[in-house]
């Protein structure tokens, strides 16, 4: 939920494989998911970036989204929740409303 979460979520729970999501060239929240097998389900796709738009207050139809591995960020020194990151994908994803609505049901 804010830059404090971010840093505990990569440094603290995730682990060097796991896969880290963030919307893309947008501050947003950070989501990680345990192990690698959400970058070939669709439906696990969907749900990350129906979650970052939610948290991170994103109007948009297609929801741009990147991911890699934890091993490929790195925290910047002296700004909480902030990092850099390399061998990152790009995806777009249609924005799914009834997902959102689930969402914040929650």
């Amino acid at each position: 939920k804010d830059a404090q979460g971010n840093d505990y979520l990569r440094s603290r729970w995730a682990k060097k494989e796991d896969l880290w999501f963030h919307l893309d060239n947008m501050p947003s929240a950070h989501v990680i998911v345990k192990g690698d097998g959400a970058k070939n389900n669709s439906k696990v796709l969907e749900l990350i970036a129906a979650i970052l738009a939610e948290y991170s207050k994103v109007e948009t139809d297609l929801i741009p989204v990147i991911f890699t591995q934890v091993k490929n960020i790195k925290a910047l020194k002296g700004s909480s929740g902030s990092v850099t990151y390399k061998n990152q994908k790009h995806l777009s994803i249609k924005r799914d409303d009834d997902l959102l609505k689930k969402i914040r049901q929650k």
